[in-house]
């Protein structure tokens, strides 16, 4: 799971976000208007959220919010994070039908973690710790009410709320959980706390995050982040001790790593959060050797991914040079 700011389903066309809001306006108020059942048929038919699609798939870098799989051969789907038409085991709650054209409850997902298949699949699960969030008892706007303001007021009715599901639009729940040597997800946030855990357990239950496609494809991740930094150690042990024989290949192999490297730690790359920690975890402890052969400081135990590409991005930029073949016989400066 990745964190995604808010905002990050606002067009960057300001036009066609002002013609969005004010259609919601609009069928917001003819939807407070209605009976439930009426308003339950109008939300089957009604999906403006998928306008927002682009903005919210270009936030992410074309990945799901929940799981972080690529939607390159998947349509995915614009999820209601509380859902707008009822609640999963739940019968006396109509569902956050007064969110639903509330971008603010509005997460880009996978069509595994979305829909419902064999026991997962987050469809209109929403458990919550506590009491759940009634209907407001006007859901209309007041008069003269800016078009942001009024949908502000609609996403502080759950303010209080207390969600069993992590949401990647909250930071503190994105930071909560790592990821096991074969990929699984652990929770880090505080050990001693019980109730990140049990959130933690139950969201990779509904999304079923520990499932044996994405646990593959994860770890897919992580082996290839490891072999890169393998790949650029023993290359550069190599350029410093062997210059003459193995060079050219040493620096080919050195330049193809950290090329590829700066692909899988890309912003649009899949699981990006599993190949960080792989990165993080495996520089830190393995490049150590080289960095004290170039002469230069190891990043700090607990270093950011970024000081981390800025060690290997220094420490290329040093082995090559020092390795690099002395001028030609005769050779003048200018």
């Amino acid at each position: 799971m990745r964190y995604i700011p808010d905002n990050s389903y606002v067009p960057t066309d300001k036009s066609e976000w002002d013609k969005w809001l004010r259609t919601a306006i609009k069928t917001m108020k003819r939807l407070a208007a209605m009976t439930p059942t009426a308003r339950k048929t109008q939300l089957q038919k009604s999906s403006p959220w998928s306008d927002l699609k682009p903005a919210m798939t270009l936030a992410s870098g074309g990945k799901c919010w929940y799981c972080e799989s690529p939607l390159t051969r998947q349509f995915g789907a614009v999820d209601h994070f509380r859902p707008k038409g009822g609640i999963h085991g739940v019968t006396n709650h109509p569902g956050y039908w007064w969110l639903a054209y509330c971008p603010q409850n509005y997460r880009l997902s996978c069509d595994l973690c979305n829909s419902p298949h064999g026991g997962s699949g987050k469809g209109t699960h929403f458990p919550v710790n506590g009491g759940r969030a009634s209907q407001p008892r006007s859901a209309v706007p007041k008069p003269r009410e800016a078009a942001k303001d009024y949908l502000d007021r609609l996403a502080m009715t759950v303010a209080k709320e207390q969600p069993v599901l992590l949401d990647p639009m909250v930071r503190t729940d994105c930071a909560a959980f790592t990821w096991t040597d074969t990929c699984t997800v652990v929770a880090i946030a505080d050990r001693r706390n019980d109730g990140m855990r049990d959130r933690l357990k139950e969201t990779a239950r509904i999304l079923d995050l520990d499932g044996g496609r994405l646990a593959r494809n994860r770890r897919a991740v992580a082996d290839e982040v490891k072999q890169l930094v393998e790949d650029w150690r023993t290359a550069v042990h190599e350029l410093l001790t062997y210059r003459d024989g193995t060079r050219n290949s040493a620096v080919r192999l050195i330049r193809r790593a950290e090329a590829r490297l700066e692909q899988v730690l890309s912003h649009d790359a899949p699981h990006l959060s599993v190949a960080e920690q792989a990165f993080s975890r495996h520089w830190l402890s393995r490049a150590r050797s080289v960095l004290q052969l170039l002469k230069l400081a190891a990043p700090a135990p607990r270093s950011t991914v970024n000081d981390c590409l800025d060690s290997l991005r220094s420490a290329s930029q040093a082995a090559l040079a020092l390795a690099a073949p002395p001028p030609a016989p005769g050779f003048l400066a200018s």
